[in-house]
């Protein structure tokens, strides 16, 4: 079979667009892709002394981010079931406090602040819980240090300083320890908060617990109940 010149031609075109069409069409569904519906909602589990007791629910309607929410929805869950199993325990007691922080296109983030008290002593905490939704991955307390380009010592030293400026503390009174508990990131994905937990000990007392919020920009410390948790 013999093509002229021309024939040649229009068959080479029409391949270059069959090709442009197959690109353009891939590109689409490449994009639409990653528009996944996934969300973070506060769910109220119980009210407990007139306050609800709230815990973050993360979901999607796609398969390839059901792993790593699920996973996120398991710490929750571990939190839930210890709640749960302590309101008829009459020597111990707990409570859950949830915030949606700053969620956006690129991820999903709620912070879990709760307190378990036993023989009259409560002990505090906070965790963050974080989706990336761009990488597919949680983001975790070390991803959110190296992305405000910190280590954990540079940190706690930083911390702990300010810690003093704050409190005048008396000879026998000392700071015990100072841990990275959560974080949130700003709408940009950088690490703009921190939030610390910090004992103080006393010679013959118990120890203290107080908690803050460390901001990356300003290297500044505020009490994180100024930021709107319950806690100390």
């Amino acid at each position: 079979m013999y093509f002229t010149k021309s024939k040649i031609a229009t068959i080479i075109r029409s391949f270059l667009a069959l090709l442009l069409l197959t690109a353009a069409v891939c590109m689409t569904a490449c994009t639409e892709q990653k528009h996944y519906k996934s969300t973070v909602e506060i769910i109220t589990i119980d009210t407990k002394d007139g306050e609800d007791v709230r815990i973050p629910k993360f979901s999607t309607d796609h398969e390839s981010e059901m792993k790593e929410l699920m996973s996120l929805n398991d710490q929750v869950r571990d939190l839930e079931n210890q709640y749960l199993a302590l309101r008829s325990d009459p020597d111990s007691s707990m409570m859950l406090w949830t915030q949606v922080i700053g969620s956006n296109t690129d991820y999903l983030q709620a912070t879990v602040s709760w307190y378990l008290e036993k023989s009259g002593v409560r002990d505090y905490n906070i965790v963050s819980l974080v989706y990336d939704k761009k990488n597919n991955r949680i983001f975790n307390n070390n991803d959110a240090l190296q992305n405000a380009g910190l280590t954990g010592v540079e940190l706690s030293t930083s911390v702990g300083k300010k810690i003093l400026s704050i409190h005048s503390l008396p000879e026998d009174e000392y700071i015990k320890s100072t841990e990275m508990q959560g974080f949130a990131l700003d709408e940009k994905g950088d690490t703009a908060l921190i939030y610390m937990k910090v004992i103080l000990k006393k010679a013959n007392r118990e120890e203290e617990q107080f908690f803050y919020v460390y901001h990356v920009d300003s290297q500044s410390l505020t009490p994180a109940s100024e930021s709107g948790f319950s806690l100390p």
